[in-house]
């Protein structure tokens, strides 16, 4: 939302401090992912307070099932309803020149050194960064008009959204995290059978309970289920935005539908995480358990 904030304070954007849709429309985008996150947050409380009580198990559980059967569809509804529906019926915005700045395009940048209008300016133009040293063209256009502007040119803004690019860290995590919940967005769109496929994250994540009694120490517990966390995102992640389990979809078109290949993997690859995790993490605390006792 900050970043979306930021935008605001480009040339040739519409001159804003603060854009009550943007903060509005960043609430309900974020609502996936500070849901699943607060079941992380969960977990740290139960090992903070060495909680491990089948009441605890069952407020997980239930909390669990309240974010993925409602609270996260209730978000998609809104972002149906409101986001999607509000970006449909906006018309675009007229295109702003302005003197003294660089306009980047798909075939050339221009550099304004006169604006007279809305749409009429001088200065000039340089043809595209991609083209060799010896066949650029550089010449100079006065009163040109800009009104019936190529295809690419109105796209960006007067200085490029590449300046306020968000850092590169930052950039790959919100990457991974929306792709993961266009993917769920979109399955939510088509039935609920897709959208439980994708839903079956919350399996993995569940899984966090078995590995937290991996060890007695809280600090090296909260590190293990730190990193149970983070590998039952990019698991779905490798699923549903990279190739790396294009063979298997591949294998599992066969035998099923094509469109739904995707999903059964997903669904087959986070139940199968939630077992391998919870084998490992209550093996683990039987064999420390049994070490002790024969101690």
């Amino acid at each position: 939302m900050f970043y979306c904030q930021c935008e605001l304070m480009i040339i040739g954007n519409q001159i804003g401090i603060f854009s009550l849709k943007s903060f509005l429309a960043g609430i309900i985008l974020t609502i996936p992912f500070t849901s699943i996150f607060s079941l992380f947050l969960l977990f740290v409380s139960c090992i903070r307070n060495h909680n491990y009580t089948a009441w605890s198990a069952g407020v997980i559980f239930f909390v669990a099932l309240l974010i993925f059967s409602t609270i996260i569809p209730l978000a998609f509804n809104a972002r149906l309803n409101v986001i999607d529906s509000a970006a449909a019926g906006q018309q675009k915005p007229a295109l702003q020149l302005h003197s003294g700045y660089f306009k980047t395009t798909d075939f050339g940048d221009y550099y304004f050194l006169d604006v007279e209008g809305r749409a009429f300016a001088s200065g000039v133009f340089v043809s595209g960064a991609k083209m060799q040293e010896e066949n650029k063209l550089i010449e100079t256009f006065r009163n040109e008009s800009f009104e019936a502007t190529p295809p690419g040119f109105a796209k960006d803004y007067q200085l490029a959204t590449q300046s306020v690019r968000l850092p590169r860290s930052f950039g790959m995590i919100l990457d991974a995290l929306n792709a993961i919940c266009d993917f769920a967005y979109a399955a939510y769109a088509k039935g609920w059978f897709t959208y439980f496929c994708c839903a079956s994250i919350a399996c993995a994540l569940l899984s966090m309970w078995a590995v937290s009694f991996v060890s007695t120490w809280p600090l090296l517990c909260v590190l293990f289920i730190l990193y149970d966390f983070a590998a039952a995102v990019a698991l779905n992640f490798a699923i549903v935005a990279t190739p790396f389990a294009a063979s298997a979809i591949s294998f599992i078109s066969e035998w099923i539908s094509p469109a739904l290949a995707q999903y059964v993997l997903l669904l087959a690859a986070n139940l199968l995480y939630f077992l391998i995790f919870t084998i490992f993490g209550f093996g683990a605390h039987l064999k420390r358990r049994h070490q002790s006792l024969g101690a």
